[in-house]
């Protein structure tokens, strides 16, 4: 096995811990609080921590990585729902979240990435689940 960097240790660390400040911080906002250009903004920089967490520590951290991608799934999620009440029809934003989510499983498939596998199939069972849901309403 490998060492671990410190310094590495201490970036992915404070990485995870605004992972966690930020989806607190965009639930509380989508509860309480119906600002939407807020809210697009608040998702943005969730896209933008998602991708730090993907590109950069894909090679050494897996656990990491992990984070990254069902961080990016939960701002994709919170995407539709807000996208869906505003401005389009559930279905069409179901359908187009649910396609990328199936080329995440795809796509891991063929790289024979594993992470990539899991997250793709945890989406696609969050999508049913979503539209499972959203037909008892």
């Amino acid at each position: 096995m490998t060492e671990v960097n410190p310094k590495k240790q201490r970036i992915a660390f404070v990485y995870f811990a605004l992972i966690l400040v930020m989806l607190v911080v965009v639930s509380m906002l989508f509860t309480f609080y119906s600002h939407t250009s807020l809210q697009f903004l608040l998702l943005t920089i969730g896209f933008v921590f998602s991708g730090i967490g993907i590109i950069f520590f894909r090679p050494n951290q897996q656990l990491i990585s992990f984070i990254g991608w069902i961080s990016l799934l939960l701002f994709l999620l919170q995407l539709s729902i807000l996208l869906s009440q505003q401005y389009f029809n559930a279905l069409v934003v179901i359908i187009v979240v649910s396609f990328q989510f199936l080329l995440w499983y795809i796509l891991g498939y063929i790289r024979k990435d594993r992470i990539l596998r899991i997250v793709g199939l945890i989406a696609l069972i969050t999508m049913l689940i979503y539209v499972v849901f959203l037909n008892f309403l």
